[in-house]
């Protein structure tokens, strides 16, 4: 058994985004209490996209927001901080007492003033698929050529600058990698292939050998959520804040006590009194955790195993094997649910689950009703408890109460 929490997918599942999610070219973060609630009270462009974070000493404010990035703040709330200056002075910091919302428009203009400037050569033998790759790539807004072998190929490069270059991997005539190293362009590159993703990356490195700037080697067909944020890369660059230094979670009543500490084994000590370890991070067997907890001076009892549905818990034997042991020696299930498309009934039904933790992004569904809510009334029948994605405590505890919420994570 491996791991298989990386550290994106551990960001993307505390910071509430990640792949697959739709593109959305800017970022706001709400700094304090009274920025999210003002950032909640507005209709936001669309393609922005929302994280709290606490501010730190360290952040490099006049580098980090200005162009894709933003950050919105209440000026009481941070008064005779440190960085107060920094804020003042950070291009892309914003302060809710100036017109903040009309600078994120202002932003998006510029964005898509950018991206219809954009001059894409694509290189596709197939005329079905270079023509449906092409009309995905104008929707967009930008420029793009099509042509169908190398000979338009290298016509085209003759006639006019591109910004980017589009190559399907597997030519008829001829290949993208011998295309790419006779034509000795510098013009950043992005590799297509209906082969498997290991292939591509061999012949992206091949490439990068030869001096050609590959910047993006996908799988057909097209996802423009895996173009689109290369592009916005070379537009104005994206650093990765640290919204979660700790990579840890607290499991928290409304009233505020800590009922756990979540987290990966690799990140969280099984010291932590009560532990709720991500089973995708449990590289081992129950026998080897039963040990480790052992020689940690702790019992099964104090150990949850939070399960996902993405760990195919009924699918994979060693997965299924560990939570059934681990159960069976007193620790406790819970389910975390984090997409909408990952509602899981089988799970919820078949195993013998303590408690629900519901991700950010189920949010704005809980007021729709539907296949949501019978599956929360299926977990409160099951007398599961429930948490919220909240690690702000910005939602209003009472109200959630009353729906039958135990607390925040």
């Amino acid at each position: 058994m491996t791991s298989i929490i990386s550290d994106e997918e551990l960001s993307a599942l505390l910071d509430g985004v990640g792949e697959g999610e739709e593109f959305r070219p800017l970022t706001l973060y709400a700094l304090d209490e009274a920025s999210f609630r003002a950032v909640s009270a507005h209709s936001l462009p669309h393609g922005v996209v929302v994280l709290c974070a606490d501010p730190q000493l360290d952040w490099q404010w006049m580098h980090w927001f200005g162009s894709t990035q933003f950050a919105l703040y209440d000026p009481a709330q941070h008064e005779g901080r440190l960085y107060m200056a920094a804020l003042a002075q950070a291009p892309g910091v914003l302060s809710i007492d100036e017109p903040w919302l009309e600078r994120l428009e202002q932003a998006m203009a510029r964005w898509n003033q950018w991206l219809t400037g954009q001059q894409i050569l694509l290189l596709e033998d197939h005329p079905f698929q270079g023509e449906q790759i092409a009309q995905q790539i104008r929707s967009t807004g930008a420029n793009c050529v099509l042509v169908q072998d190398g000979q338009q190929w290298a016509l085209e490069l003759a006639r006019q600058p591109f910004d980017w270059l589009i190559c399907d991997l597997a030519l008829a005539e001829d290949d993208a990698i011998h295309l790419q190293g006779q034509s000795g362009t510098q013009t950043p590159v992005i590799l297509l292939s209906g082969h498997d993703q290991v292939l591509i990356d061999g012949a992206a490195r091949l490439l990068g050998e030869k001096g050609v700037p590959v910047v993006g080697a996908f799988t057909k067909p097209l996802d423009l959520a895996r173009l689109l944020p290369i592009l916005l890369q070379a537009y104005g660059g994206r650093p990765r804040l640290p919204t979660n230094r700790f990579r840890l979670r607290h499991i928290r009543s409304w009233e505020g006590l800590t009922l756990g500490t979540l987290g990966r084994l690799s990140d969280l000590p099984l010291s932590c009194d009560p532990a709720w370890l991500l089973l995708g991070s449990l590289g081992m067997n129950w026998e080897a955790l039963r040990e480790r907890l052992e020689a940690g001076g702790r019992e099964a009892a104090h150990l949850t195993l939070l399960i996902r549905p993405q760990d195919e818990l009924l699918q994979r034997q060693e997965h299924f094997s560990l939570a059934l042991q681990a159960r069976l020696a007193g620790a406790e299930l819970a389910l975390l649910i984090d997409r909408p498309e990952f509602l899981s009934f089988e799970l919820l039904e078949r195993l013998p689950l303590s408690a629900l933790l519901l991700g950010r992004r189920l949010l704005p569904m809980l007021e729709q009703g539907g296949w949501l809510e019978s599956f929360l009334q299926r977990a409160r029948d099951k007398e599961l408890r429930l948490y919220l994605d909240d690690p702000y405590a910005l939602l209003d505890s009472v109200w959630w109460e009353g729906r039958g919420f135990h607390g925040r994570w």
